[in-house]
């Protein structure tokens, strides 16, 4: 499982400002969490990430993250995206941008962070065992656990989307944990994208549920675009 959460990083707006010295300044952003695909060519995130990018700023994946002996979260490698998707779309709320590196640079990414798989004809069950590695508030986390200490799974599917294109699950959601992959414990595959959440019914009582698009509607959509292209 932790071999899986290394493809996964954080989507950062990567800004320039003249300060009054005349002096350029990078200026960094989180915007949520993003997954390595395709063999190491494409980022998936979800499309309001994606929307949250300010006109002019480029667009990275940091991987890797350390905290060193002081506790500073250190970056192994900050891969520049291209900011015009490859593919998206806001009712799925995904975005695959496309890693802008030369092809053997992603080779070598790839070997250096395994990139992830999108599950395209098993759907999420109810009751299946997920984790969901993140990055939100910068460092990084692996949801294993629900809030009553118990293994993350699919609550069920969202019967008000269309085509029940999302689901419920019950992994530990924080400020920029969108775009998060939903990962099955059995498979290794993404079977869903975290995009939200809502207050609905648990067992006997109301808590907060995350949302998330099915992997296959997803993939769906990806081979549509790509025969259309």
């Amino acid at each position: 499982m932790h071999a899986s959460a290394k493809a996964v990083g954080s989507i950062r707006e990567v800004t320039v400002l003249r300060d009054s010295w005349g002096y350029d300044r990078v200026h960094y952003n989180t915007l949520g969490t993003g997954s390595l695909i395709d063999g190491g060519a494409s980022v998936l995130t979800n499309k309001h990430v994606h929307d949250a990018l300010a006109k002019g700023s480029k667009l990275e994946l940091w991987l890797g993250y350390t905290e060193d002996e002081s506790g500073r979260m250190r970056v192994e490698r900050k891969v520049p995206l291209d900011t015009l998707p490859i593919s998206s779309d806001a009712r799925l709320d995904y975005a695959e941008l496309r890693v802008d590196l030369p092809q053997a640079q992603i080779n070598a990414l790839a070997k250096q962070f395994s990139p992830l798989k999108l599950a395209d004809n098993t759907p999420a069950q109810t009751g299946q065992k997920i984790f969901m590695p993140n990055h939100g508030q910068q460092g990084l986390g692996i949801a294993f656990l629900n809030a009553a200490g118990k293994p993350t799974t699919v609550l069920g599917q969202n019967a008000d989307s269309g085509s029940q294109s999302s689901f419920y699950h019950d992994a530990y959601k924080i400020p920029g944990t969108s775009g998060s992959p939903l990962i099955s414990t059995d498979t290794g595959e993404i079977i869903g994208l975290h995009y939200g959440s809502i207050i609905g019914q648990v067992g006997n009582s109301r808590a907060s549920m995350g949302t998330a698009t099915r992997a296959e509607r997803i993939q769906q959509h990806r081979n549509r675009h790509l025969k259309q292209a």
